[in-house]
């Protein structure tokens, strides 16, 4: 018995060092197991795990630096960014369709809105752009869970609608879309910048706690470059106020002025109008300045307006300009010799014809000199100096001026407009382009065509940006005035200058005298073309007038300024007879009779 009970002792205590074992090696195992798993979390998986957790508790915010300022010649400032918060959402932190009711009653908009957003922007989604700065405070103590006040700029014009197509306007996301801030962008555009946003356990933004990822000190300047342009904001505003009575009075369909340094090229000025109403019966009642009128549109509100408005006409569009390229016909008739200032042409009595089409004259006249069928529009006379040029020469010329092809303005969308080769011209297709019909110009080609051809023969390339300086002062980029060619020589311009002071004086355009002052200029009225007739309309005109101020008319308070100016006006379709003298050429009287010291500064230059 003892035997058997010492046996069955010995297998118990087998038994039981067998299970001790086996739990030893249990908890071995799972003690190594333990540590497999802690290398894994601390090395293997690290990068993705401390991402996830900074996922939970970051969001990286990716916003743009101040965007620059857009000045005038004088440092008036046209443009500038200011600073403000925007509303986003991180929709997987909204627990309840009730939390989403709180948001829309904050915002006074829909539940739907809001919810559509939610939906359509994964774990981020922008809510309210631009929130103001009371109602960002009732967000913060509403602490709603996933709401993010995210620090961002502005964009605002502090001068409305003056010269609003030549600035244009920036997007939500402060990317420039149309006029200098799209040409310029990427020097106005802020480097962008990365925020951390840390969020509480909630998901919530915490405001205190926007951080950037990048050092502004080791970056360099973050923030955009300035503009300073040639414009002169006085001048702007005085060319605009111009522009549109006369489009008002007029009842016109649209306009467009352009004032230029005759020897640099620099615009001064530049304005666009649409009437939203053409053809309206009566005159503007009350009115005092751009902007009350309906006719521009504010970059501020763009959205407000239509696409028509936003656009630069003077850059993007073309028009037949009648009567005023009469100017380079003659300019390039004497250039070659063909003709002299007392050359004499006799006018038909008013009806001349050139193979089966018959040119008209607004009058009977007889015999003109060169001289005389600039001052008073002969469509004849200018005819029959055409046909002594020849085509193929009248085409080099207007090429030479800059016709058919792009002037290179530093403004986005100019036109490449095209001139018909001179091989396909018909006698009547000569005799018409020798009167400013049948062929296609833009504004700032013209514009910069008559200043060649009054200030010596030179032609040079449109600008607007004068300079663009970062935030440290460093000039990234200067312009100046650049020539492109010289077309005439200085003795044949003097003597189109002075034809064309005869064209103010007792001619076609003596709406524009000013008294006191010897000005000159060539009007201009065109036909526009019915494309659905397929001929010229009789009742649809484009009514212009080319005009120079002269330096010695801007002598004011400090010296002679150093350039004559060139001012266009154009009127679309307007109500009535319409001549160019009679309703383009009063908007340059206006505007040199209400300039002053203004026309004095801007004509002295930078």
């Amino acid at each position: 018995m003892k035997i058997r009970g010492r046996a069955k002792q010995k297998s118990e205590n087998q038994q039981r060092f067998f299970r001790f074992r086996l739990v030893e090696l249990g908890l071995f195992f799972f003690a190594a197991l333990l540590l497999f798993r802690a290398f894994e979390l601390q090395v293997l998986e690290n990068r993705r795990l401390v991402a996830q957790a900074s996922s939970q508790h970051q969001r990286l915010i990716k916003v743009l630096e101040k965007r620059g300022s857009i000045y005038d010649w004088k440092g008036r400032e046209l443009a500038k960014s200011l600073e403000e918060e925007s509303l986003a959402v991180d929709p997987q932190k909204f627990r309840s369709p009730g939390e989403i009711l709180r948001l829309a009653r904050l915002l006074g908009t829909g539940e739907d809105k809001i919810a559509a957003r939610m939906k359509n922007g994964g774990g981020f989604a922008w809510v309210l752009r631009g929130v103001n700065p009371n109602l960002a405070e009732q967000i913060t103590k509403a602490d709603l869970p996933g709401v993010m006040l995210i620090p961002e700029w502005r964009r605002f014009y502090p001068q409305s609608e003056l010269a609003g197509q030549v600035l244009g306007f920036v997007g939500l996301d402060q990317i420039g879309l149309e006029g200098v801030e799209f040409k310029y962008d990427q020097f106005l555009q802020g480097q962008p910048n990365f925020y951390w946003m840390e969020r509480d356990g909630f998901g919530r933004g915490i405001k205190s706690r926007f951080r950037p990822i990048l050092d502004q000190q080791q970056e360099g300047p973050r923030d955009g470059a300035d503009l300073f342009l040639t414009l002169d904001l006085s001048l702007q505003y005085l060319l605009e106020r111009a522009l549109h009575r006369g489009l008002l009075e007029n009842r016109a369909r649209s306009g467009m002025a352009l004032v230029l340094g005759s020897e640099s090229g620099r615009i001064r000025a530049m304005a666009v109008a649409i009437s939203p109403h053409p053809g309206f019966e009566g005159t503007p009642a009350g009115f005092d300045a751009p902007g009350e009128d309906g006719l521009s549109f504010n970059p501020n509100a763009f959205f407000l307006s239509s696409p028509l408005q936003w656009r630069n006409r003077l850059i993007t569009d073309a028009y037949e300009p009648g009567s005023t390229l009469k100017v380079f016909l003659a300019a390039a008739a004497l250039e070659e010799k063909i003709v002299r200032p007392d050359s004499r042409f006799y006018c038909e009595q008013g009806s001349y014809a050139v193979g089966p089409e018959v040119i008209h004259d607004h009058k009977k006249y007889g015999t003109l000199t060169v001289g005389e069928i600039i001052k008073y529009s002969s469509n004849i006379g200018a005819a029959k100096i055409g046909q002594q040029l020849g085509r193929k020469t009248f085409y080099q010329y207007l090429r030479k001026f800059g016709f058919g092809q792009p002037t290179g303005v530093d403004l986005p969308g100019e036109v490449p407009v095209e001139l018909r080769p001179a091989n396909r011209w018909r006698p009547v297709d000569l005799a018409a382009a020798s009167f400013g019909q049948g062929v296609a110009v833009t504004p700032i080609q013209l514009a910069s065509a008559f200043a060649a051809a009054i200030n010596g023969g030179k032609l040079y390339r449109p600008y607007l940006v004068e300079r663009v300086v970062n935030s440290r002062g460093k000039v990234l980029l200067r312009n100046g005035p650049t020539l492109v060619r010289t077309v005439i020589s200085p003795s044949n311009s003097r003597i189109i200058r002075k034809m064309l002071e005869g064209v103010v004086a007792g001619g076609t355009g003596q709406k524009a005298q000013v008294p006191g002052i010897t000005l000159a200029g060539k009007t201009g009225t065109s036909q526009k073309f019915d494309f659905s007739l397929r001929q010229y309309s009789s009742e649809k005109l484009i009514s212009s007038f080319l005009g120079v101020i002269p330096r010695t008319a801007l002598n004011g308070i400090s010296g002679s300024p150093e350039e004559d100016l060139v001012v266009l006006v154009v009127i679309d379709e307007p109500h009535g007879p319409g001549w160019g003298g009679d309703v383009a050429a009063p908007v340059f009287g206006e505007l040199v009779k209400t300039g002053g010291a203004v026309l004095h500064l801007a004509g002295r230059g930078t």
